[in-house]
């Protein structure tokens, strides 16, 4: 069973694998199809733009006034429509001048013949009867021509549009190929044509050079000459019109043409699409029938691991029950050992239990001291926080008050030197600073000379060791701080003559010797909090180990107690064991007394008075053993109905 599943699930999957290749490739490729569209879309349109113009809904053109719909194309088809429509719109300009040059030559000769017949006498005729039916003829031709073509334009995009098939585009073939035959015909007509036009007006030039003398018959001539001239060029014209209308025909059934391909290519992908589709649902049941069957191989292994569970439960009771009946069977021939041996066991449990509790005792009494250290480390490490926040606002104030009085004592001496500028007065010595603060009480478990890297990092001592110079006592009531590197007022005012003191440079030199000490006392400034810094990120550090302490005394206590649950639990599963064990040896012991009695009763009736001695022996020393196993267990029925008297009720039942 288990081998059909696996060879069903691997063909399953490998199904599954080919299906997913093969929509993958159709997802790539339908991409780069809407790609190219997206593409050919935005040329058309910057197209349009372009030319200003939309000649989609023009119907001369092919095009529909309805909506058009979009259609999926190919991006050669695309390029060649466009070619084709920008030379519909060459030829439709080409026509457009056409006409109007026939339009022209309408006009002139109908000037001319208006002339002709205000000067020419009556008895001329013929002459003026001519022209007419040459200028009536290709009217009526090229109204013709002009109607045909429409109409079968239209006929041609009806059946598009009503029938679309294979037989379509054959007949659009071999109209095409009819189109070009008329179209070459035309073109060999037009160039006879033209010939003879050329001659025509090349004969009335040689007869105008020979004859000199010109009368009323040679002028009459000359018109008719000219008016001939004038119809063949009409003629001319108009057969170059209707061959410039069959190549918008041929265009037009091109263009038809292409539209039709471009039509079943987008049917072609709608249908791959359905089938696409298709696929997809085959794809989806498939892998729902493999879920299914994943499913099902699932509940068969576990019904199968829960039967081997079962089988091993079976072995396990089999095993239990017989041992179970040996020990019955042990029981039931020799009472008395095994009662002193499960005391003896429960008196061994018994001990066993103390000496755990005593150990689990000691343990919780080591982590409780254990607790308090870190709580001792704990407090420690507070008030050591508590004096380093407290040397930090000292220092800041006495920052403050520094910065004050550099500014006091900057502003004095630019006014000593503007009055000794105006009045060569010298200036006073400023008086060196000094702070005054109260004492703050500081703690009395922790002596400043057992400080370490942990305390705080401003020190009395560890101050006046390491910069003789600078004293600096901090939490005392008077704070002096002199800066024994730095020159004095009264240093740097002596060293210069009693003729500078009022210079500018003298001045300068003032206020830069006090910029260094500036300098110095921000430089001293930062180190102390670069120490404070240091000594706050240790103790995060030192919290952080003590949270972790913490945790880890919370956790092993907890398990510690979940252990001693567990073991107390498993101490009263036993001894509920145990007195159902003892109530089953009762129970036996009183059957087995029953059963004694009966054979001693039965021994008695059938025997005679001549009965051995050793019988009567036999059951004189059962007898005695019976009343001292129920003299011995009578205080453990006692103690075990008062501690369980359910587990005893159910013994006996």
């Amino acid at each position: 069973m288990p081998s059909e599943y696996e060879d069903k699930y691997l063909l399953l999957r490998d199904e599954n694998t080919t299906l997913k290749k093969k929509k993958n490739e159709q997802e790539a490729t339908i991409k780069r199809m809407y790609t190219k569209l997206a593409m050919i879309e935005e040329k058309l349109t910057k197209k349009r733009l372009s030319d200003g113009k939309n000649n989609q809904d023009d119907p001369e053109t092919g095009g529909n006034k309805a909506a058009v719909v979009p259609v999926r194309r190919d991006l050669d088809t695309e390029k060649f429509i466009a070619a084709l429509k920008n030379e519909n719109a060459t030829l439709r300009r080409k026509n457009q001048s056409l006409m109007e040059k026939n339009r022209w030559l309408e006009e002139q000769y109908r000037q001319s013949k208006r002339l002709s017949s205000g000067a020419a006498p009556a008895t001329r005729p013929p002459v003026l009867k001519r022209p007419p039916p040459a200028q009536s003829t290709p009217r009526s031709s090229v109204g013709f021509a002009g109607s045909t073509l429409e109409k079968q334009a239209e006929n041609a995009r009806k059946l598009h549009r009503d029938t679309f098939s294979g037989d379509l585009e054959v007949a659009l073939k071999k109209r095409l190929v009819i189109a070009e035959k008329q179209l070459m015909k035309l073109q060999a007509e037009n160039e006879q044509l033209r010939s003879n036009s050329s001659r025509l007006q090349l004969k009335p030039r040689r007869d105008n050079n020979e004859d000199s003398g010109p009368s009323d018959d040679e002028d009459d001539e000359m018109k008719a000459n000219h008016n001939e001239a004038t119809n063949l060029e009409l003629d001319q014209m108009k057969r170059e019109l209707r061959d410039r209308q069959a190549q918008l025909v041929i265009l037009n059934a091109r263009y038809e043409n292409l539209e039709s391909n471009a039509l079943a290519e987008r049917e072609i992908q709608e249908k791959t699409l359905g089938q696409m589709e298709q696929m997809n649902r085959q794809v989806h049941k498939l892998r729902t029938q493999l879920q299914d069957a994943v499913m099902e191989k699932e509940e068969l292994e576990i019904r199968i691991m829960k039967a081997g569970d079962q089988e091993k439960d079976m072995v396990l009771l089999r095993e239990q029950n017989r041992r179970l009946e040996e020990r019955m069977t042990s029981l039931c021939e020799s009472p008395f050992i095994n009662d002193a041996f499960q005391r003896k066991e429960r008196i061994d449990k018994l001990f066993d239990l103390e000496k755990l509790t005593q150990v689990q005792k000691e343990t919780i009494t080591h982590m409780t001291e254990e607790n308090q250290n870190l709580q001792g480390v704990i407090r420690e490490l507070q008030s050591s926080i508590k004096q380093l926040k407290q040397a930090k606002d000292r220092v800041e104030q006495d920052l403050a008050q520094m910065a004050h009085h550099l500014m006091e004592e900057r502003n004095a001496r630019s006014l000593e030197a503007i009055k000794s500028t105006a009045g060569s007065v010298s200036a006073p010595r400023p008086d060196p600073l000094v702070i005054v603060r109260q004492r703050t009480p500081e703690p009395q478990h922790q002596p400043p000379e057992k400080r370490d890297a942990c305390s705080s990092p401003v020190n009395n001592n560890a101050a006046q060791g390491k910069s003789p110079a600078l004293s600096l006592n901090v939490g005392g009531g008077v704070v002096t701080r002199k800066y024994g590197g730095l020159p004095s007022a009264a240093c740097f005012l002596d060293a210069t003559g009693a003729d500078d003191d009022n210079s500018v440079k003298h001045l300068r030199n003032r206020v830069h010797v006090l910029q260094i000490a500036h300098l110095k006392s921000m430089q001293e400034l930062e180190r102390c909090e670069k120490m404070l810094q240091a000594q706050t990120n240790i103790n995060r550090e030192l919290a952080l180990e003590i949270e972790e302490l913490t945790t880890s005394k919370i956790s092993s206590s907890n398990q510690l107690q979940r252990r001693m649950k567990e073991f107390e639990l498993l101490c009263e599963e036993r001894q509920q064991r145990i007195y159902t064990l003892q109530a089953e040896i009762k129970q036996l012991k009183y059957a087995r007394e029953k059963m004694l009695l009966q054979a001693r009763e039965a021994n008695e009736a059938c025997s005679d008075d001549s009965a051995s001695d050793d019988e009567e022996d036999e059951v004189a020393s059962l007898s005695e053993s019976l009343i001292l196993a129920s003299r011995d267990m009578a205080p453990v029925y006692t103690t075990s109905h008062g501690e369980s008297p359910g587990v005893q009720f159910v013994g006996y039942v």
